[in-house]
């Protein structure tokens, strides 16, 4: 149920459609599948700094081909 929702998510699937697809599933929860993509960059806690230090070193260095994942 979720998980074909989110691998939708995943391949490219609009939010307005997820989001439509979830409100005619469960109708009786609209307002939080609404709010959830209305206010979801709230639930992001900021950078975790102990990873960027990490990230900034394996850059400076040299050794590694850095590239990144965003999802």
């Amino acid at each position: 149920m979720y998980s074909d929702w989110n691998e939708n998510q995943d391949a490219d699937y609009t939010t307005a459609q997820g989001t439509a697809d979830l409100v005619k599933k469960f109708p009786e929860y609209e307002y939080y599948i609404k709010l959830f993509y209305g206010e979801w960059e709230k639930m992001l806690g900021g950078e975790i700094s102990e990873t960027v230090e990490i990230l900034h070193a394996l850059i400076k260095s040299k050794k590694y081909k850095v590239v990144s994942l965003t999802n």
